[in-house]
């Protein structure tokens, strides 16, 4: 068949309708994006073989027809071939143009009846003509059949076999049009899953040893393809099926007596990239206050050569060898800068090869946003968001997206009835970062006075009288009650309780009044110890509340949670504040590890056991001041539900609280912090916390 008669029979098989369809990746790679047409640059197959986008690049690569493109349509008739140089986008380029292509055709009667067999990585527009922002790549594989017979038909491929199904006889009777990959505009990895791939290659035989690529003759360029266009044998077919066959139930084809049909030969479309395949993963700056930092730049490769040298640099940046790791193929580069450096807009990525074209490639230059807080509080409806940039020199401004800008690094946004799976931050310099969002609910506050417990259940800080809060009766009449609380039975809701010269009354069955043991708990620890102060946690991490005394800075834990003093190393004793003046006890998941950490509290200072060591080890461990210089203060810590961590906070006898929401152990203020009156009035009012 005449080449250029052939190429116009492409086209117009190239110009079906698409249906899409999924699949198994089949190509590994896809390259940086062109600026000058918006197409990826490269795709690479799990061979390794990488091909670039086949635009003819002088007269020689045109006339030859080595690069197989669509011409923009002028209207009625299509003219095949695309006969002017040079190619701009986008006022002179083709609507469809193709990284590889591999047809066949086979004839199937003598009255002209044929088969058609296009395989192909396509670029085209979403817009169906060239414009700019609507380009897709696709994967291709078409199948069309004019049927002289009826039957059922098979048709193998060399990247599948097909089942047609009571055929009816006539002309294109079978058209399986299978384009993989038409997603989004921009998004060009959609066609990393398509049939067709790895790529087909000639060869001296059917399915033999790959051939070389070639040159064009008169073409100066230096060139490689995979074939010079002539009809080639194949290779490459993952099934070893390097061949197109058409066979029926119908009967034999008589264009040879046989009911199958079987065509070896294709033209072979593709042009071998000449540089070195490598992308530009990410680029970002961490700038302290004085201006000077670090850019960090990052890619990858599926490139095994060893005299491959990659670099990043950029304008005012020295430009640094990137190290590559052999096993994955990533790549990276730290450029230090100092204040008063100008930083560009992007970085540079280069490499360089024996015998390859140098390689360049722009990685836009971002700061680097950090979500310390996606989180959201169901007992109040609010989304807490608090996220950083890493460019403290100029601080950018960061915008949570559908939600607004936050301020000090922080937003707030109530009421949520309904919280999203995640959410995205962006910032004014570039980057972004997105996180899943958790669900907590913050501790409840409540107030115990002479045997009467008054919870606020529906958080909403105020007393608002049951059933709408909780209004239980547990301690009256014990002399000198203390009020405890716990999870004493692991099921996440904390229930309160009485702690009485050592001696314990828990409500473990949570109904807020005592049934005796065994519904309910009663313990001996402490008994005895002059002074002895009530504390409870998680000691070991069980998911149930534990109880213990503080006597004289020596703190007696029960970490087999059996209620009774079994002495070290079955129970736990520390030493921790007996060096404070009136130090108070105060526990708590400091570090959120999920194992509560102890803590003291003195005149409105908290020392926090933050590290687990139970020694006196600043700042290894944590102070803050909160509560300093408010007279009576009494400490108040509250677990978390669904988190990890406890908040810290102060509780004054005219019911006044002051909570540290954020937490960062420094009061903040409203909204940030939490501002409740609560219990004001009671005699004798003590602070409880807890998921009630």
């Amino acid at each position: 068949m005449n080449r250029k008669i052939f190429l116009a029979f492409l086209i117009a098989a190239l110009l079906l309708v698409s249906l899409p369809l999924a699949a198994n990746a089949v190509l590994q790679a896809v390259g940086p994006i062109d600026a000058t047409n918006g197409f990826p640059v490269w795709y690479q197959d799990t061979d390794g073989l990488t091909l670039d986008l086949c635009l003819p690049k002088n007269q020689a690569q045109l006339d030859s027809g080595v690069c197989l493109i669509v011409p923009t349509d002028p209207g009625p008739p299509v003219v095949p071939g695309f006969d002017v140089l040079p190619v701009a986008f986008p006022g002179n380029f083709p609507d469809e143009s193709f990284y590889w292509n591999a047809t066949a055709v086979s004839d199937l009667s003598l009255a002209g009846d044929n088969a058609v067999l296009v395989l192909g990585l396509e670029a085209a527009f979403s817009t169906g003509n060239v414009v700019p922002g609507a380009q897709i790549v696709f994967s291709r594989l078409r199948i069309v059949v004019d049927a002289p017979l009826s039957g059922d038909y098979t048709v193998t491929t060399p990247y599948g076999t097909f089942e047609f199904p009571n055929v009816a006889a006539g002309k294109r009777a079978i058209v399986q049009p299978l384009d993989i990959g038409i997603g989004a505009p921009g998004d060009f990895t959609g066609a990393l899953g398509g049939h067709t791939g790895p790529f087909l290659q000639a060869s001296a035989t059917e399915g033999g040893v790959a051939l070389p690529p070639v040159t064009i003759p008169l073409d100066t360029s230096g060139d490689l393809f995979l074939s010079d266009g002539v009809l080639t044998t194949v290779t490459g077919s993952p099934g070893n099926t390097n061949y197109f066959r058409i066979c029926t139930t119908g009967g034999n084809f008589d264009i040879n007596g046989s009911n199958c049909v079987t065509q070896n030969l294709f033209v072979l479309i593709g042009r071998v990239f000449n540089g070195t395949p490598f992308v530009a993963d990410k680029a970002h700056y961490i700038r302290n206050a004085a201006g000077a930092g670090v850019v960090n730049a990052y890619g990858s490769t599926n490139t095994s050569s060893a005299t491959a040298v990659y670099e990043a640099g950029g304008t005012g940046l020295t430009t640094t060898t990137m190290s590559r790791t052999v096993a994955t193929g990533d790549l990276f580069a730290q450029i230090p800068f100092t204040t008063g450096t100008i930083l560009p807009a992007a970085v540079t990525l280069t490499a360089t090869d024996t015998g390859k074209t140098p390689t360049a490639v722009l990685s836009n230059l971002t700061d680097l946003v950090t979500i310390t807080s996606a989180a959201y509080d169901k007992s109040r409806l609010a989304l807490i968001i608090k996220a950083s940039s890493s460019d403290q020199f100029a601080l950018p401004a960061l915008t949570a997206t559908g939600l607004g800008a936050l301020v000090n690094g922080q937003l707030e946004v109530s009421p949520v009835v309904a919280p999203p799976a995640s959410i995205t931050v962006t910032s004014a310099k570039g980057g972004s970062a997105t996180a899943v969002v958790t669900v907590f609910s913050s501790p409840k506050i409540g107030v115990y006075s002479d045997g009467l417990w008054y919870l606020d259940n529906n958080n909403n800080g105020a007393w608002d009288g049951p059933p709408t809060d909780l209004l239980y009766s547990f301690g009256e009449g014990l002399a000198g009650a203390v009020p405890v609380t716990g999870d004493w039975n692991g099921t996440s809701q904390t229930k309160i309780g009485i702690y009485a010269d050592g001696l314990w009354y828990l409500d473990n069955d949570g109904n807020g009044a005592w049934d005796g043991t065994p519904t309910d708990l009663f313990y001996s620890f402490g008994v005895g110890l002059i002074g002895a102060v009530p504390v409870t946690g998680d000691w070991n991490g069980s998911g149930t509340t534990k109880i213990g005394v503080y006597a004289g800075g020596v703190w007696y834990l029960d970490t087999n949670g059996n209620g009774a003093w079994d002495g070290a190393p079955i129970d736990t004793v520390f030493i921790f504040g007996g060096s404070l003046v009136n130090p108070i006890p105060v526990t708590g998941d400091w570090d959120g590890n999920g194992t509560t950490n102890i803590g003291i509290y003195s005149d409105g200072v908290w020392f926090l056991d933050t590290n687990g060591s139970t020694v006196e080890a600043f700042p290894a461990d944590r102070i803050y001041n909160f509560g300093l210089g408010l007279v009576g203060a009494i400490p108040v810590a509250g677990g978390i539900s669904g988190a990890s961590g406890t908040v810290i906070g102060v509780f004054l006898n005219d019911g006044t609280w002051y909570i540290d929401y954020n937490p960062n152990g420094v009061w903040d203020g409203t909204p940030t912090d939490l501002l409740y009156f609560y219990g004001g009035g009671l005699i004798g009012a003590i602070p409880v916390t807890g998921q009630w």
